[in-house]
């Protein structure tokens, strides 16, 4: 009930991402796995909220789809 993991689609997440900014506070801790892109409007509006960013230093690999062709990270609110 207070701790939720989100794995948002990579080519929207702000929806989830305005979301988990509301969830955060209400007092519940969010964790959400996300593309590092610092030029979008989504990753602003989680700086702003004074998300915790945790970066893999290697691409993800899910299982029987291959490599993340882009780096992932973590996103803690």
């Amino acid at each position: 009930k207070d701790r939720t993991f989100v794995n948002p689609p990579y080519s929207n997440p702000m929806p989830w991402v305005e979301k988990a900014i509301s969830e955060s506070k209400e007092g519940k801790r969010i964790v959400m796995l996300l593309n590092v892109d610092t030029s979008t409007k989504w990753y602003a509006k989680l700086n702003e909220a004074n998300a915790h960013f945790l970066w893999f230093s290697e691409r993800l690999k899910f299982s029987g789809l291959g490599s993340n062709t882009r780096p992932s990270m973590l996103v803690i609110l």
